[in-house]
């Protein structure tokens, strides 16, 4: 991604990483528990200081949830 200066002043923004973590067990034949953390750091997003408003970056590009927690469990039938 590039910053919104004027053309011939763009600089690259540096490189954003997220990192998620998930893992699952079954607890019988049928029943299945997943647990996962999106976000696991809690990185967000590079700030763009050429732009003149809050989140100071494009919000369509990044995702700016944080850290986020859910537990899943399937059972078959």
């Amino acid at each position: 991604m590039w910053n919104l200066a004027p053309y011939g002043e763009r600089q690259k923004l540096p490189a954003w990483y997220r990192h998620n973590l998930t893992f699952g067990q079954f607890i019988g034949d049928n029943t299945r528990l997943i647990f996962s953390v999106k976000n696991l750091l809690n990185a967000m997003p590079p700030q763009d200081e050429t732009m003149g408003n809050y989140p100071f970056y494009l919000g369509g590009n990044y995702d700016s949830i944080g850290r986020e927690f859910v537990l899943r469990m399937t059972y078959e039938f």
